[in-house]
């Protein structure tokens, strides 16, 4: 295994941990759903300028993803979708911006 794929299945750990987290933190927390809107808010407004942070932002869009299709916070399921694919939108653009930096 090369140095890539290892880190390739680190960003993925990192993912599912993300998602772990925030199904507990919904589900199990008091005002845990209240908290992991605070993060995705925090995760649209902040300042993202590496592969490190688009990767954050994708696990984040992946974990409202995630909320939204258990029905863990049914109230707000299109909140958690309409973040999700900001947040996913914010992502391609970093990597964008990283890739331009590549060439």
């Amino acid at each position: 295994m090369n140095d890539s794929d290892s880190q390739v299945r680190t960003r993925r750990q990192i993912m599912r941990d993300t998602v772990e987290s925030a199904v507990h933190l919904v589900r199990a927390v008091p005002c845990g759903a209240h908290q992991f809107q605070s993060r995705i808010i925090e995760a649209e407004q902040e300042r993202a300028t590496n592969i490190a942070a688009a990767a954050y932002l994708i696990s984040t869009a992946q974990a409202a993803l995630v909320i939204s299709n258990i029905g863990a916070d049914s109230l707000f399921a299109s909140w958690y979708q309409e973040k999700a694919q900001r947040l996913l939108e914010r992502a391609i653009d970093v990597l964008a911006v990283a890739e331009a930096d590549l060439e």
